[in-house]
């Protein structure tokens, strides 16, 4: 009988895989800067009008809200993949619990202030579960809030899996 999937289809599936979570966790940690770039680039498209006097009947002035939303979506088309991912990212962020939320905002700092993850162990973890503890304190007014490093980091690999899913099934 012969095999239903061949070595190089499932290399290239978990290749893929791979490639869509390291995706989703640069998108998840740089997701402002990002989604303010997008959203500058896309402005700064619709500025230019290309259409510069849409003809209208006679001298009315045509329809520039109707060519202002067509530039629009058609910039969003243009720009589909990176469109999805902010969406991808937006709503993962809408269906995390408070404290998952305080948890990305954490390590998105800690992705600020330079502790990425380069060899060997992540120097992240260490700043991610200070800050935490901080945030969870003043907004909850819990005062020994702990988050251990396991949990640290599970926390961030099911964030990026659940963002990667949702990118998946929206695109």
């Amino acid at each position: 009988m012969a095999a239903i999937v061949t070595t190089e289809e499932g290399t290239a599936i978990t290749a893929a895989i791979e490639r869509d979570r390291k995706t989703a966790a640069d998108y998840l940690l740089h997701y402002t800067a990002r989604l303010a770039d997008y959203e500058r680039a896309k402005e700064e498209h619709l500025g230019m009008r290309h259409d510069a006097g849409v003809p209208g009947r006679g001298n009315l002035p045509g329809k520039p809200t109707e060519a202002q939303a067509i530039r629009s979506a058609a910039y969003d088309e243009e720009h589909m993949e990176e469109y999805i991912w902010l969406k991808a990212v937006a709503i993962a962020e809408h269906t995390l619990s408070d404290r998952k939320l305080l948890f990305l905002q954490a390590r998105r700092e800690a992705e600020r202030h330079g502790r990425g993850c380069g060899k060997g162990r992540p120097s992240w973890v260490s700043y991610t579960q200070a800050r935490f503890s901080e945030l969870v304190a003043d907004r909850f007014l819990q005062a020994d809030v702990e988050l251990y490093r396991r949990t640290a980091i599970r926390w961030w690999k099911q964030i990026v899996v659940f963002a990667a899913e949702i990118h998946a099934r929206i695109s």
